[in-house]
């Protein structure tokens, strides 16, 4: 066996939501924040390479989305999520700049990145910031877009006072 460490990409995560009771000043000794008291993180997997074949062990979301990750997209617990299903919660304006990005990433075989707004269950409206990439089978057929998307409608909301302040 041959192992190897895949990287995801990465994203920034609030650095008292990671370390929790932990005091900023100990743990910002070996990460820095940024000026929105952000971290960055890794994603990582394993790709574990047994003769001719090819094991992908993610450690990512997979298919135990948390009741917050249901409520921000609009799925049930026990519904499969799939592209079409993911599609169908995305405002059909941002549909496009979506698609592109997922089309570059699979085509070019490089990480996507992309903000757009989704509708949640509750009528309202979120915006939510994905990043990932693809992996595809030795034959170069695309398998699956891992990464992670994060709701980021709080810092849009907070984007859109200050620019109204100015």
């Amino acid at each position: 066996f041959r192992f190897h460490v895949v990287s995801d990409g990465k994203f920034k995560l609030d650095g008292g939501a990671m370390f929790g009771v932990i005091p900023r000043k100990m743990w910002q000794k070996e990460k820095s924040v940024d000026a929105d008291n952000r971290i960055d993180m890794g994603t990582n997997c394993l790709l574990i390479e047994a003769g001719n074949d090819l094991v992908l062990v993610d450690t990512g979301l997979g298919n135990k989305q948390d009741e917050k990750f249901q409520r921000i997209f609009a799925y049930e617990a026990d519904e499969t999520i799939n592209f079409e299903r993911f599609k169908t919660s995305v405002v059909p304006e941002d549909w496009p700049r979506v698609e592109t990005s997922i089309t570059n990433a699979v085509a070019n075989g490089t990480p996507g990145d992309v903000e757009y707004r989704i509708h949640p269950n509750d009528g309202g409206m979120r915006w939510i910031v994905s990043r990932g990439r693809p992996f595809f089978k030795h034959t170069g057929e695309p398998v699956r877009l891992v990464g992670l998307s994060m709701d980021i409608t709080e810092q849009k909301r907070a984007a859109g006072e200050t620019l109204a302040l100015r």
